[in-house]
Order: C-alpha cells, then structure tokens, then sequence
C-alpha cells in the first residue's frame, strides 16, 4: 500500500512550523519550518521559505533555507535553492540552481545538536566567571 503525501495545494499560503509524520508535497507557498519523517517533494511552482528537514527531499520547485536530511536530497532540473544541502547522498541536476553549501555528511541528530547548542551558554558563562 501507498502512502498519499500530505498536499499542501497551489492556492494555499501556509506560515509557521509545520510537523508530519508522513511525506509532504508543496505546491503552494511555505515560510517558517518543516519538519517531514519522510519524503518532502516541492513542487514546480512551489515556494518554500523555510528550514527543512525530513528523510528524503526531491526539488524541483524554489527553496529558500537549509535542507537537512537523513537520507539524501535531489535538486531537479529547474530546481533552485538559495541555502544549504546537509544529506549524506545529495545528487544536483545540472539545469538546476544552488546557492549555499554542500555538505554529505549525515546530519547529527536532533537531540545531540540541540545539546549541544544549549551547553554554549552555561560554558560561556563559566568563562566569564558567572557561574
């Protein structure tokens, strides 16, 4: 059995954090985050103005922000991104336009870079003697 991709449509105009569990494919405009346990697919006339992270990633419509995904990224003929590819397998149409970094490493998992993140303060305070 399939799955049917969570559709967000040509006429929608979607803003904040979006979260799924399942696959996503835009064709509308998106600005914030997305955050995919699966696919994400953007579509032709998509616009995506937002951070992304998912399992697998195919673009062939416009993003702008990080892609971050476990699996790997695919930017299609007449795909544009203007920031960076995280994935460990990233394959880049040569029709296609990228802007940003490539960087094939697996991306560290959520928990880890947030930890890590939040431990920069506390030793930044230390450093100074506040704490």
């Amino acid at each position: 059995m399939s799955r049917v991709p969570f559709l967000i449509p040509a006429s929608a105009r979607v803003e904040g954090a979006v979260e799924t569990p399942g696959d996503v494919r835009l064709e509308g405009l998106l600005t914030g985050s997305l955050a995919v346990a699966g696919t994400v697919t953007v579509s032709p006339r998509a616009r995506c103005r937002a951070s992304v992270r998912a399992r697998r990633a195919t673009i062939h419509g416009e993003v702008e922000g990080t892609i971050t995904c476990n699996e790997a990224i695919y930017v299609a003929g007449g795909g544009r991104v203007t920031g960076d590819l995280v994935a460990p397998s990233i394959e880049v149409d040569d029709a296609s336009q990228v802007d940003g970094r490539i960087d094939r490493r697996a991306p560290a998992p959520r928990g880890e870079a947030s930890a890590a993140h939040s431990a920069e303060p506390d030793r930044a305070l230390a450093a100074e003697g506040g704490e």
